[in-house]
């Protein structure tokens, strides 16, 4: 295209403004950084480090962002494996504890369960009783349940429980079987 006949503007008395360009003359006069990328010196993003993990370990912001996620995922597996319902046993027995709180109520439910002796059977039966405690945020006692008794045959069974909710933060049950006492303990979800 020819730019040389084009009405570049003109002042007000009629003269016609030209412009000269030069782009040679303008990147001699350019900082060293503009020339350059004109010249394709400057790294081009586009053809960068190619594949993920050398991405991801390319510079030193990169490997500060990794290590922080693998830490930060390594930290949530912790929190996660730690914060189970995991079983547990009193006076010996295999146990199961858990506890929520939903519409201005406490649930609980103490789950017994199976036992096992070198893969045959547990044959001996016991009496187990068994007392609910509702714990506040002072740490003093806000309910107590009657006490359960069932026999303990080595097959499973639960024992449940439901009562208002008193600012209660954690359930403690207390087993007794026989001369043993024993007490666990379940901290209180919340389900809307």
């Amino acid at each position: 295209m020819n730019f040389k006949n084009i009405d570049e503007g003109h002042q007000d008395n009629g003269e016609n403004i030209h412009f000269l360009y030069n782009r040679e003359e303008r990147l001699k006069n350019a900082p060293k950084i503009v020339q350059d990328y004109y010249a394709g010196k400057v790294f081009n993003y586009d053809t960068g480090v190619k594949g993920l993990f050398k991405s991801l370990v390319s510079t030193k912001t990169n490997r500060f962002l990794l290590i922080s996620i693998i830490l930060f995922l390594a930290c949530i597996y912790l929190f996660s494996f730690l914060s189970k319902n995991q079983n547990s046993t009193a006076c010996g027995f295999p146990v199961q504890f858990e506890s929520f709180s939903y519409n201005e109520r406490i649930y609980v439910s103490l789950k017994f369960l199976e036992k096992k002796l070198n893969n045959k059977e547990y044959m001996d039966s016991s009496d187990v009783s068994v007392i609910f405690y509702g714990v506040n945020n002072d740490g003093e006692i806000s309910y107590k349940s009657e006490e359960f008794f069932e026999k303990y045959q080595g097959k499973e069974f639960f024992l449940r429980a439901d009562f208002p909710d008193y600012d209660i933060i954690k359930v403690e049950a207390e087993i007794s079987v026989k001369d043993k006492k024993d007490r666990i303990t379940a901290k209180i979800k919340k389900r809307s």
